[in-house]
């Protein structure tokens, strides 16, 4: 165990930086300490960011556009200047965010086992008492990378499957990981590319004890490219989703929605691969990182978030499917010279046909 002190919004705790989750909350703020579970991300960074209007607790770190796959559908491969961030480059800016509270690192890509500096981001942060998440696609998963993710464990690592060969690299090394004690999920984006193997690779997730989730949201690329050739239809969303329906998420609510009530208005940011800060990765607005000192690039983030925090989107109003959809300021239409925010009625009009038809597949009346 090697525990490293660190002060969260005023919380002093202790990280075990060889451990996945475990760390000691200080009780009443003196010198004794008491063992803390870590279970759900969002509960926790909810705690820590009480208080506050803003604090940067959480950050997915985008270390290369590279990657080893050539996905169709990918918003990022082949959509953006192909580079590695630099760990020594971004190093003052990881340090100052440290100082500040960052607890949870997500470190993505394209895949970020293909910086060649992706060992000394892992290890620099777990070294610094940050939680570490992977996403990656396993495929080139090495016996060095898993010796660090065995000294250092990883808080999570996902990964991403596309293929339905179980004999494959990314279904060897899974098991690999699962085989070595590392708190593995697998996860799929479902599109007219992966949907004909969609169902294979659940069913081998579920016999194989590995956790697994999907999503299909498909997403402009980085460049502008639209990717909406790759949308499933209405009816095989909800054929997907029919499943995974509960009472609980099909009644709808009338407040509508606000800008920023998500997680990049509280606490979560991104720094992609070309050294820019942003909200969220689907947040248009960013800026270079290296034109700024650290403490300056917060700053401008948290005043743009600022600007539009709690602003009502128009036309998201009393909508049957309100509480279902995924409307936000990131798939609004903004107007950032007069701050008028508006639904897209493009995403509405794909939303709400493949909601009725969830609801009239399923037994619920609403």
């Amino acid at each position: 165990m090697e525990l490293v002190k660190r002060n969260v919004n005023g919380t002093e705790i202790l990280i075990d930086t060889h451990s996945s989750s475990t760390f000691l909350i200080a009780k009443n703020q003196s010198t004794n300490f008491m063992p803390t579970l870590l279970t759900k991300t969002s509960d926790v960074l909810k705690a820590f960011s009480q208080g506050v209007d803003y604090i940067p607790l959480h950050c997915r770190l985008e270390i290369t556009s590279l990657c080893n796959l050539n996905c169709e559908f990918c918003y990022i491969h082949n959509h953006t200047v192909s580079q590695n961030l630099s760990f020594y480059r971004i190093k003052p800016y990881l340090d100052y965010l440290i100082s500040q509270g960052l607890l949870f690192v997500v470190i993505s890509g394209g895949e970020c086992t293909l910086n060649p500096e992706f060992p000394l981001f892992y290890s620099y942060l777990k070294k610094q008492g940050v939680f570490v998440e992977v996403y990656t696609n396993a495929v080139a998963l090495s016996s060095n990378i898993l010796k660090l993710f065995n000294e250092y464990r990883p808080y999570k690592i996902e990964v991403s499957l596309y293929n339905d060969d179980t004999n494959s690299a990314v279904y060897h090394n899974l098991r690999l990981m699962q085989a070595n004690g590392l708190n593995v999920v697998a996860k799929c984006t479902v599109n007219r590319a992966t949907y004909a193997y969609f169902y294979k690779i659940q069913k081998w997730c579920s016999e194989n004890n590995c956790p697994f989730y999907f999503s299909t949201d498909v997403f402009d690329a980085y460049d502008g490219t639209d990717m909406s050739r790759f949308e499933l239809t209405a009816e095989e969303k909800a054929e997907i989703y029919h499943d995974s329906l509960n009472h609980s998420n099909v009644h709808f609510q009338s407040e509508g929605k606000t800008c920023f009530e998500c997680a990049a208005g509280l606490y979560s940011f991104t720094i992609n691969s070309n050294y820019e800060i942003q909200p969220c990765s689907k947040v248009g607005w960013k800026i270079n990182l290296l034109n700024h000192y650290p403490d300056s690039a917060l700053s401008r983030l948290k005043e743009y978030i600022f600007a539009f925090k709690g602003i009502k989107i128009s036309g998201c109003y009393n909508c049957r499917a309100e509480k279902f959809c995924k409307m936000c300021f990131a798939r609004a239409t903004v107007n950032e010279g007069t701050h008028s925010i508006c639904v897209n009625e493009e995403y509405c009009r794909k939303v709400l046909p493949f909601f009725d038809t969830l609801i009239q597949n399923s037994q619920y009346d609403i």
